[in-house]
């Protein structure tokens, strides 16, 4: 028999590779994944998340992960301390830009990147 028979014929091709709902939402996209970190994190509440899992690790984890460690997974709780600290007002737009922070966010900021605190801008007189 000839490999170039009508036996390729007879056979069923493979349907294309699709994403997943990709066909189904032209206009829109999917929600996001993680967006329970999101808004854990604007809320200030992620870091007592991860702690909370740290401390019950045996009722979600496997004894082998991460989490479970008694020193890696508190130095993972005890990281996400200092974003809990920020406050997040500024999110990513639909168009994937940036929108410009609040005056309270850019005083936040200034705040916790100058290396003295913050005094009157000339020394008093004597």
């Amino acid at each position: 028999r000839s490999s170039g028979s009508g036996d390729s014929a007879s056979r069923l091709s493979k349907p294309p590779l699709v994403k997943k709902n990709s066909g189904s939402q032209v206009g829109s996209s999917p929600p996001p994944r993680y967006l329970w970190i999101r808004v854990a994190l604007i809320q200030k509440l992620l870091a007592k998340i991860i702690d909370y899992l740290v401390q019950n690790n045996s009722k979600y984890y496997e004894k082998d992960s991460l989490v479970a460690d008694p020193d890696y997974g508190t130095i993972l709780s005890s990281l996400l301390v200092g974003p809990c600290a920020l406050d997040f007002s500024r999110m990513k737009t639909v168009d994937h830009l940036w929108t410009d922070p609040p005056a309270d966010e850019l005083v936040q900021r200034h705040r916790i990147s100058s290396p003295h605190p913050a005094g009157p801008a000339t020394p008093p007189r004597p």
